[in-house]
């Protein structure tokens, strides 16, 4: 499941302090989106009561709080300190650790579920991740995570991809990460969950709908608020900055709702048990 090229270490640190400086606008920008698809998450993990759950790459902790909410008893870990911050800031009492997703220091078999929301495509070794979910849950356990899909599927994802595809050049300094839709494919998600061990799985598709007030918004949440496509845009002459802000400028009249925009963003639901 790596990609040999990628250098585990050196992605890690780019994620890790790229979301070090944006964690504070997550809430903001990513948020009001992201929490649309905690409830399928936590539904397609069946979290309940009485149940043991960890977070991995938990950000600001919604997952984490939410399956609180639902009577878990919850560990979140992150590998930004200032979103274990953030998390712990607004979620007080929540037991959120710094660390990997790649490897948590904890037991074999110490949970009953493992979640993450969005966050496989922002570690190194995805791979490592599945892995890591297997060893750490307890038999009949459940792993769900979400993934953004591909942008035939995902029209408000597709116009803003289509933007920075036709006008930015590549850049050869950031370090090599994994393809933005390498789980996009929901059979590949399958083979990927039946490589590291899982007995049974299911994807499902689920939209939610980015509520914007205009292109402006969308270009400086992109330029500002991420990291790797933050990075790749930081580094585009001002004249491909001006490109791909007309392509969105243009692209997002399609989706006007009212004084704003909402931009259909679908995501996949993959769930599988030990």
């Amino acid at each position: 499941m790596l990609d040999t090229a990628i250098d585990v270490a050196a992605f890690q640190r780019f994620e890790r302090d790229g979301w070090d400086r944006v964690a504070h606008l997550y809430d903001a920008t990513w948020a009001p989106l992201t929490t649309q698809l905690v409830g399928p998450l936590l539904a397609a993990a069946a979290v309940g009561a009485g149940q043991r759950a960890l977070d991995l790459a938990c950000g600001p902790g919604y997952v984490a709080a939410a399956a609180a909410a639902r009577g878990a008893e919850v560990v979140a870990f992150d590998i930004s300190a200032a979103m274990v911050d953030e998390a712990r800031r607004r979620h007080p009492g929540l037991d959120v650790r710094l660390g990997a997703a790649e490897r948590v220091d904890l037991p074999d078999a110490s949970f009953d579920r493992v979640l993450m929301s969005f966050g496989i495509l922002h570690v190194a070794d995805p791979g490592a991740v599945l892995l890591e979910a297997r060893r750490l849950l307890r038999a009949g356990g459940r792993f769900a995570f979400t993934v953004w899909a591909a942008p035939d599927a995902s029209p408000g994802a597709r116009f803003i991809d289509d933007a920075i595809r036709a006008h930015a050049l590549p850049v050869v300094d950031l370090p090599t990460g994994l393809d933005s839709y390498l789980f996009a494919d929901p059979e590949r998600i399958r083979a990927a969950l039946d490589a590291a061990g899982f007995t049974t799985s299911n994807v499902t598709l689920a939209t939610a709908y980015w509520r914007v007030p205009h292109a402006d918004w969308v270009i400086a949440a992109e330029r500002h608020a991420g990291v790797r496509t933050a990075a790749l845009l930081q580094r585009q002459e001002p004249a491909r900055l001006a490109a791909i802000t007309a392509a969105i400028t243009a692209g997002i009249e399609t989706f006007r709702d009212g004084d704003g925009y909402a931009l259909p963003m679908a995501a996949l639901v993959a769930v599988a048990s030990r």
